[in-house]
């Protein structure tokens, strides 16, 4: 008896699942404590519903895009929904992977010039301006070539092996300096269910866990093999997650590998160590940029401009305008959270909970799918509102400390 598992779907959709998001975990586990194996456990059981009821829809349909899906169950409207939450997803992720690449440059440059952010010209802000205005004409001229394109898209299955380096540091980390000073997991748990809201936190793991990011139009993929590669990415996430924050401990950000450079400075065999592995992160995290900034661009193209040929210099435009929409939201939401936060709210929420849910309850007569949809709408409200609430609030409250804190050094 064959085993309906094939290693090509277990792999594509593990490296699905892996995506950039996946470097905040450790400052979840810092922030949640013994609420974040939970969390990602709920965020993977609602995305495996959500894996469920898209697969209901497409057998009622016999379509398998999400952009056909869309436009065959609610029309035109539905279509044009789908096709903007898309663009905005990827417009977010690409702010994201260029707030944690000059994250990563800025560590680098700071710890190896043994400078500090007294020189305005190595701040994160300066860094970020000077690679997203860098990157544009780049960009631009990479994505006529067919080749650079392809390597930008198969980069991305390096990505796991580099989260995978990740762990196996920190845990050569933790065997050599030991659990981080002051992290006590059991007081962030009292501390933490009076301060943080759960939901934000499940809306920024929205987007690792996102049936949506695969390729789900190929109806002969194994079934169980993808229920795996779920397993598999969910405890991962678990262990990646404590581990990396346990070496780390308050000290973690949201980029976790250009924190092990400050920490690491005074050993110099691990700092080496961690500037390999936040070389590595620059260098995947650029080439897979290129693809993001492909799709973004086939996307508004054909989407808006059907019948529009654009000539190189209306081509430039608009490389300029998705460039000036992701420094836009970069440099607002400077915070790789409050970035991933939003895209998991707005977007995430759309295509994990509202888009599949309201679909199959049209479209299937079974009661438990109905059953099933109106529970992940009502869940879809609950942490889209509490997640945009709840970004837009910590958005406020750093604008606010970092405003008191640049007046009280004035005087």
């Amino acid at each position: 008896m064959e085993i309906p598992i094939t290693i090509t779907t277990l792999l594509q959709t593990i490296q699905t699942l892996m995506g950039p998001e996946f470097t905040i975990l450790p400052f979840l586990f810092i922030s949640t404590g013994i609420f974040y194996p939970i969390l990602v456990l709920l965020s993977g059981i609602i995305s495996t519903i959500s894996l469920y009821l898209y697969r209901v829809i497409q057998q009622n349909s016999a379509l398998y895009t999400i952009t056909d899906l869309s436009q065959h169950n609610g029309g035109r409207t539905v279509l044009s929904i789908t096709r903007t939450m898309r663009i905005l997803y990827n417009i977010f992720l690409l702010g994201i992977i260029l707030t944690i690449v000059s994250s990563s440059i800025e560590s680098l440059v700071m710890t190896m010039t043994h400078s500090d952010h007294s020189q305005w010209w190595k701040g994160n802000s300066i860094i970020k301006s000077l690679v997203i205005t860098l990157l544009t004409p780049l960009f631009y001229l990479f994505s006529y070539s067919k080749l650079l394109t392809l390597v930008s898209v198969y980069s991305c299955y390096i990505l796991p092996f580099l989260f995978f380096l990740g762990f196996v540091y920190s845990l050569g980390s933790l065997y050599i300096n030991g659990i981080a000073a002051n992290t006590n997991v059991v007081d962030n748990i009292w501390r933490d269910v009076g301060h943080h809201h759960i939901f934000p936190s499940y809306s920024m793991l929205i987007c690792i866990f996102a049936p949506f990011k695969q390729k789900i139009n190929e109806p002969s993929e194994s079934p169980l093999a993808v229920i795996l590669s779920y397993i598999i990415v969910i405890f991962f996430a678990i262990v990646y997650g404590v581990c990396i924050g346990l070496s780390l401990g308050p000290s973690t950000t949201s980029m976790p590998f250009s924190s092990y450079l400050i920490i690491n400075q005074s050993n110099l065999p691990m700092y080496s160590l961690a500037v390999i592995l936040n070389i590595l992160l620059i260098i995947i995290f650029l080439l897979q940029s290129l693809s993001y900034f492909v799709t973004i661009y086939e996307d508004i193209e054909s989407f808006y401009f059907t019948s529009w040929q654009p000539s190189k210099r209306r081509r430039w435009i608009l490389s300029m305008f998705i460039f000036s929409l992701i420094g836009l939201s970069s440099s607002f939401f400077w915070q790789c959270t409050i970035q991933i936060s939003l895209n998991g709210s707005i977007s995430g929420s759309y295509f994990v909970h509202f888009l599949p849910a309201s679909m199959a309850l049209f479209v299937s007569k079974n009661k438990s799918t109905k059953v099933s949809s109106i529970i992940m709408i009502v869940f879809g409200v609950l942490f889209a509102s509490s997640g945009i609430s709840g970004s837009l609030i910590l958005f406020i409250e750093n604008a606010v400390d970092n405003y008191t804190n640049k007046f009280n050094l004035s005087y």
